[in-house]
């Protein structure tokens, strides 16, 4: 099939097709399963680049390490699959109502030499908006000789189609929504003194975490609606976590004598929207002070930091399966040793085995561990000087392969390499931004390209992951303490 066919009619296809919101999977850009093995040893992987919401002409599904100068084309499905076929594991259903071949093409690189081929794969995205909410999967596949049936592969990749780019930044009486290519920034009431703010995976709704409630906006367009005012009992909310099947969200309170997290139904097809339907059980009892949450990407875990006021650290692995049978309980909590200041932020790899956390302190040093779940093993640990001061917030790359933090008393961001070698775990510290502005919470692009972060004092900052140099900055009187990314 020609390279140049436009992928607007296969995607175009898909609104004819039924199609549901699937309740696995926390990034709408996520890798999944294993690719094969070609030459050298060398596994083909597929990204993405750029977002994937309806309209954008430059989105584009990207191959790297394949055969130099070897054929391959681009697999599209509207289902999953795990076949094994001449020696592969083929990712997508060929069988689906709507597979495709939307690319084919020669790969870059040494002709021959294993690892050495890429390709960038065009596929733009039609501007429908019914598309938002879908799911379609990929997977590359290229000519191999030594591969055992003579093709390798890459993992697959699952997109969400979702609304478009959009930067939201929360503080004392200030919400603000950024347009990144427009570059319009909109400011809105109706807020008190936001903690927390998270998307919901289409990007249709935006939830607040502010001061002792919940509030709900429809961020469909801009400035935004809102839709539900949700009142959390007995203190402070501190953080809320959005359930990747998008019904339910856990809303943390910090509270001296009723510390607590509750349950939120944010089903908009639901009765009981916009309700507290119910809190976890299990926590230890004391002086709790949740300070920062995250769910694993297959939807079963969800792990809740302790920031430590009580002299212990705890970290809360619970039980958030729509499946299983003690659903909401905490199945442990994990006392950190080892490790001083205050637990700030946690982030859950996606497959809810291990966490990664920051700690802060007031000295001129600051920690990031990660910890095995299942036993509470602390497996890797890192210590930082003043060039990466009180870390507040933690964000996961959706491919795994680094850590981004945010450090507002040394005004930067540090990034932590995951990819396995010799730089395993260690930092990089990012450049400062302009102006000693401090950023306070961060949050990743889909494509993982770019961090943006609302800082203390100055309005939004963003930063390119691959050179670590600030890229924009939106300037404004007041800033705040909650950044999300769609």
């Amino acid at each position: 099939m020609n390279r140049n066919i436009s992928s607007f009619l296969f995607l175009f296809s898909f609104v004819l097709l039924p199609h549901a919101w699937a309740a696995s999977g926390g990034t709408v850009i996520e890798p999944f399963g294993r690719g094969t093995p070609g030459k050298g040893g060398f596994t083909p992987v597929i990204w993405a680049e750029g977002h994937p919401a309806p309209g954008n002409r430059s989105f584009k599904l990207l191959l790297d390490r394949g055969l130099g100068g070897g054929a391959a084309f681009l697999l599209m499905s509207n289902r999953s699959a795990s076949l094994k076929i001449l020696g592969m594991e083929l990712l997508v259903d060929p069988l689906a109502s709507a597979f495709f071949v939307p690319w084919n093409g020669i790969l870059s690189g040494s002709q021959g030499q294993g690892g050495a081929g890429s390709a960038r794969a065009p596929l733009p995205l039609p501007a429908d908006p019914n598309l938002v909410g879908l799911e379609v999967f990929f997977q590359f596949l290229g000519g191999d000789g030594t591969a055992p049936g003579g093709l390798s592969a890459s993992d697959g990749l699952r997109v969400t189609l979702q609304r478009g780019p959009l930067v939201v930044g929360a503080g004392y009486k200030t919400l603000v929504a950024y347009h990144p290519a427009t570059k319009v920034l909109t400011t809105m009431g109706g807020i008190l003194g936001p903690v927390d703010a998270q998307f919901d995976r289409k990007g249709e709704l935006l939830f607040l975490a502010d001061r002792k409630v919940m509030r709900i906006f429809d961020a469909g367009s801009v400035p935004f609606r809102l839709v539900k005012t949700v009142s959390v009992p007995g203190g402070l909310a501190n953080h809320v976590v959005v359930h990747p099947g998008g019904k339910r969200a856990y809303v943390s309170v910090a509270s001296r004598t009723t510390p607590a997290i509750y349950i939120v139904d944010v089903d908009r097809g639901s009765a009981s929207f916009g309700t507290v339907i119910g809190k976890i059980k299990g926590l230890p009892p004391g002086n709790l002070a949740f300070e920062g949450g995250s769910v694993s990407a297959d939807g079963r875990v969800l792990c809740v930091c302790d920031l430590g006021l009580g002299g212990k650290r705890w970290l809360h692995v619970i039980d958030v399966d729509p499946a299983s049978s003690t659903r909401d309980r905490v199945k442990r909590s994990v006392l950190i040793p080892g490790i001083p200041g205050y637990a700030a932020d946690v982030d859950v790899g996606p497959h809810g085995v291990v966490a990664y956390l920051c700690f802060s302190s007031l000295s001129k040093t600051s920690w990031y561990a990660k910890v095995l779940l299942p036993t509470g093993q602390v497996l890797n640990k890192v210590q930082l000087g003043a060039n990466a001061l009180f870390p507040t917030d933690i964000d996961l790359d959706p491919r795994g392969r680094f850590l981004i933090v945010s450090c507002p008393n040394s005004s930067n961001l540090v990034k932590i390499d995951l990819t396995p070698g010799t730089g395993y775990f260690r930092p990089l510290v990012f450049q400062a931004a302009p102006g000693g502005a401090k950023p306070f919470s961060v949050a990743l692009t889909p494509d993982g390209r770019t961090a943006w972060a609302m800082t203390m004092n100055m309005g939004l900052y963003a930063w390119d992951v691959a050179t670590g140099k600030v890229i924009q900055s939106v300037p404004m009187r007041k800033a705040g303490a909650a950044v999300a990314v769609r």
